[in-house]
């Protein structure tokens, strides 16, 4: 094939561009159709909670925040509510600063640890390890 000349250079430069530019219009036309299924979900549902709500004499916004209860990370997959465990330890250099416990220690529990070795925490009144 040999050495390309500046004209042959720009002609393949030109092909690229018109390439891309076709690829480019393909996405943005699928982009485009994905936006209005999106929007058609949208107006359906909304069709659907006012339905909803004047089936349970109830707006569309109380509709909206029983959903929203209902589904929201509070709820375990079996419905119940999930139980926040109670705190246990507090910190004696700030009060306010309490653990339960579970999950990784705070900052302040490794600090107390690691500066009264061999000391339990402090446990807050009436708990019990």
């Amino acid at each position: 094939m040999g050495i390309l000349t500046a004209e042959q250079k720009l002609r393949e430069t030109n092909r690229e561009i018109r390439r891309l530019q076709r690829e480019a219009k393909k996405l943005e036309e699928m982009q485009q159709v994905k936006l209005n299924a999106r929007s058609e979900e949208i107006k359906d549902l909304k069709a659907k909670i006012i339905t909803v709500a004047n089936e349970t004499n109830n707006t569309p916004a109380m509709v909206i925040e029983a959903l929203q209860r209902a589904f929201s990370k509070s709820f375990q997959s079996s419905g119940s509510p999930v139980r926040k465990a109670k705190q246990k330890y507090y910190n004696p250099a700030d009060p306010s600063q309490t653990w339960s416990g579970r999950g990784r220690n705070p900052k302040w529990v490794d600090e107390y640890l690691k500066k009264n070795k061999g000391k339990d925490l402090p446990l807050i009144d009436g708990m019990s390890e």
